[in-house]
């Protein structure tokens, strides 16, 4: 009797450290991060750049603690416990934890259980230019507007030991009434074409009615393998690891409707195919992490080959302290060589085709970032270079067919502050932005543009953000008589986002 009470009581001084140091290990490795909001997906361990969970910016309601100072202690582990726990009754803990599912005989950890967990963003969008001259309103749709313009889907899985899979989805209705680039295509000859995409396919079951096709996009699909929090390994299509709003791109995050316009200029590739190595570690009163890529680089098919065997190489690193609130610096690196390779014939009588690089140039990017989180305070500024450097045989024409593409530089910068208020959950805030893209022929007139803006964010519940903005944008050095030089560009902008 005496050895069986032995044997309960030290299975449950060994449940009891187990449960607390698992409670520990939790508080440290998932605590909520910018963009995460309670039941609208997985958090995202402190340092870890990525925030797949398309939630919602969090109320800075209080200065962000560090990760890790409001759980619980780490209670002190029982394997190798000699002075604690002699290993006769740590063998009988085990057996009776064994009986009851908690562990194996052998002390193992309980057999791994496979977990899947969906969910995802949208949201909708109201539009209208305001104010515009007789010039712009030839070129823009000065009609209100509304639309759909995100729905996206996360499959996040765990499906062993250190390994995990993510995948990313985007559903569109688009091409559906989409509008190529080149306006040329229909300007020249409006009655035979109206430009628009018709996507129209018609169901036989259903009186050959009209069903409109959209479009899918595959933002991210990769396979993770963890071997420690210094090193996880990625392979797969991922999202390229720059700035903060390339990755962490969920409307409900984005504290506009819309992300800033240097965000989308491709500074970098918004994705890449390949390797992804990343890691964080602590640092004094902080984390400090980084990301190292290495993909097809960007192209034609880049997403399925390369077609120079140039690979492109990339990496980031940041800091995150928590001094005066929560501070995030970090900085991203990214080059390669962009080739059309194409094929022609070389021989007609021996049936021969070859390659030749109809374009191919070099390009090396470089960006800094900055959060700071402070009480109600949010201030973001991100800036981007961009070379580009063509190769002299490989040359394509220019912009509307003139002359051939120079090399070129790009520079682009936004500065963002807000203020959460305490009642009603509101932000306003102010943004600025400017834009170099280095030749006039890319806005009609001019190469320079800034955009000022400002709006309001308001938190209607955890995952549901209404907002609206906006923006003015004025374009610099223009070419006279040119469209730019006609006036300046006004967007007023409102959106619901949501996440689920």
């Amino acid at each position: 009797m005496k050895r069986t009470t032995t044997r309960i009581g030290v299975a449950v001084f060994t449940a009891a450290i187990s449960l607390g140091g698992r409670g520990a290990a939790r508080a440290e490795a998932e605590p909520v991060e910018l963009g995460t909001a309670a039941g609208a997906g997985p958090s995202t361990p402190a340092g870890n750049e990525e925030s797949p969970t398309p939630a919602p910016e969090p109320q800075p309601a209080a200065t962000p603690e560090r990760p890790g100072t409001s759980g619980p202690a780490p209670a002190p582990s029982a394997v190798g416990a000699g002075s604690e726990l002699d290993a006769e009754a740590a063998k009988y803990a085990a057996d009776l934890l064994a009986e009851t599912g908690g562990v194996t005989t052998t002390g193992a950890a309980p057999a791994f259980s496979p977990s899947l967990k969906l969910y995802g963003f949208a949201d909708f969008m109201v539009q209208k230019y305001l104010y515009l001259s007789d010039a712009w309103k030839g070129v823009l749709n000065n009609n209100p507007s509304f639309g759909v313009t995100h729905v996206n889907i996360y499959a996040e899985a765990d499906i062993a030991p250190a390994w995990k899979t993510m995948i990313e989805v985007r559903f569109l209705f688009q091409p559906e009434g989409a509008a190529p680039n080149d306006v040329s295509q229909t300007t020249l000859d409006p009655i035979a074409t109206s430009g628009r995409t018709n996507s129209a396919t018609y169901d036989i079951y259903d009186s050959g009615r009209a069903v409109y096709l959209g479009g899918i996009a595959i933002e991210r699909a990769y396979l993770e393998y963890a071997i420690s929090p210094y090193l996880k390994i990625r392979a797969g299509h991922f999202l390229t690891p720059w700035g903060i709003w390339n990755v962490d791109h969920g409307s409900p995050v984005i504290i506009g409707p819309s992300r800033p316009y240097i965000i989308g200029e491709q500074f970098f590739p918004e994705a890449q195919t390949g390797f992804e190595c990343l890691g964080t570690a602590p640092l004094a009163d902080g984390t400090i992490g980084y990301h190292l890529t290495l993909s097809n680089g960007r192209g034609p098919a880049q997403v399925l080959e390369d077609l120079d065997g140039n690979k492109a190489v990339g990496g980031r690193l940041f800091l995150r302290g928590y001094w005066l609130g929560q501070l995030d610096i970090g900085v991203s690196g990214y080059g390669g060589t962009v080739t059309d390779a194409r094929q022609q014939v070389t021989d007609v009588a021996a049936q021969r085709v070859g390659w030749f690089d109809y374009s191919h140039y070099r390009e090396i990017a470089w960006a800094v970032d900055l959060r700071w989180l402070w009480k109600g305070l949010h201030f973001q500024n991100e800036a981007a270079l961009h070379d580009r450097a063509w190769s002299d045989d490989a040359r394509p024409p220019g912009l509307y067919g003139i002359g051939y593409q120079p090399d070129v530089r790009r520079i682009g910068m936004y500065s963002l502050l807000g203020y959460r208020l305490p009642w009603l959950n509101l932000m306003p805030y102010a943004l600025f932005s400017y834009y170099d893209a280095g030749l006039k022929a890319t806005f009609l007139g001019s190469h320079r543009v800034v955009a000022f803006a400002g709006g309001l964010n308001m938190r209607v519940t955890p995952t549901v953000v209404f907002k609206t903005e906006l923006q003015v944008g004025k374009f610099l050095g223009t070419t006279p008589g040119s469209i730019p030089a006609s006036g300046t560009i006004n967007i007023w902008a409102t959106q619901i986002a949501w996440a689920f």
